[in-house]
């Protein structure tokens, strides 16, 4: 079973990550940011390719704390225009297996608070740049054929969360 935890900076991704990881007992894979500066859709595009052919041979269970939904979402909020057809394929061939897509969806308040609270990279300063953020990340959620779910972190406790999460991939 894999499981890819998504949402915007300061939804959570990490903490519930972890806590899922040491109660599920299976390993948590954080993909490795590309430096600013460099190429980013051509490295996401070698990262995403590789963690699915290594899953095509060794059927790894893992939870991942951000997964190709990311490049999809700021293809479009940071208008890369980037050709990010190859995650049709990446997405057809994840949905076709034993993994879930859970989306961390906090409201525009709450990822602003704990995005300045945490000195984040990319901080959205502004409430509408977070709004049009999770307008993308709805989208994925819409467009993805993976089993989906949504949960409101703003909202429940990191320990609801985790319940609703394991209730949820047990069905």
């Amino acid at each position: 079973m894999n499981l890819f935890v998504e949402g915007p900076d300061g939804s959570g991704k990490s903490t519930l990550a972890r806590m899922l990881s040491t109660k599920m007992k299976i390993p948590y894979i954080h993909p490795v940011r590309a430096e600013i500066g460099s190429d980013i859709p051509l490295w996401a595009k070698s990262q995403w390719e590789t963690l699915t052919q290594l899953h095509k041979v060794t059927k790894f269970n893992c939870i991942f704390n951000r997964s190709y939904a990311s490049e999809w979402v700021y293809n479009y909020f940071m208008k890369r225009n980037s050709d990010i057809s190859y995650l049709n394929d990446i997405d057809e061939y994840f949905s076709s297996q034993d993994c879930f897509y859970c989306y961390l969806r906090p409201d525009e308040h709450t990822i602003l608070h704990r995005m300045i609270s945490k000195k984040e990279e990319f901080v959205p300063i502004k409430l509408e740049s977070a709004e049009c953020l999770l307008k993308f990340y709805d989208k994925f959620y819409e467009w993805t054929k993976l089993p989906k779910f949504m949960i409101d972190t703003s909202r429940m406790s990191e320990e609801e969360c985790v319940e609703k999460i394991l209730k949820f991939i047990s069905k």
